[in-house]
């Protein structure tokens, strides 16, 4: 998969990637929100294929998280990529984010990271079930 990274914290982002890539799976970083929605529709200025999955923290720079997921969802290309929005404060349920964007989910930052991980290997397959058309 091809995965977004957005985090400002150096060190959560380093064992966030390490893990990912250990996995196989190709991985960028974003410090930051901004051009978010750009870079997700695959809009761009490098030309870069859009990720298959984004790993959004809540507290950034700028935009929030949770701002970056509204603006994301309202736009017709982007909604369609499924987002964790992982995050150290309490947000909610999975549910609960669905009504921010389509294919949310919540994730609580963790000492361990099995349970991101965990939420990703779900939305891999069910990304690919959908692929599939079943």
């Amino acid at each position: 998969m091809r995965i977004v990274v957005v985090d400002d914290d150096a060190l959560a982002c380093e064992m966030i990637v390490g893990a990912l890539q250990r996995q196989g799976h190709a991985v960028e970083v974003m410090k930051s929100a901004l051009g978010l929605v750009n870079r997700v529709a695959g809009r761009d200025a490098d030309g870069r294929p859009r990720p298959d999955l984004v790993i959004l923290d809540h507290h950034l720079p700028g935009l929030s998280g949770l701002q970056s997921l509204q603006l994301l969802a309202k736009d017709p290309v982007a909604s369609q990529v499924p987002v964790i929005l992982h995050s150290g404060t309490y947000l909610g349920t999975s549910e609960e984010a669905r009504a921010w964007h389509p294919r949310c989910a919540i994730v609580e930052k963790a000492a361990s990271f099995q349970p991101l991980m965990d939420r990703i290997r779900s939305m891999a397959s069910s990304s690919s079930a959908e692929a599939r058309g079943a």
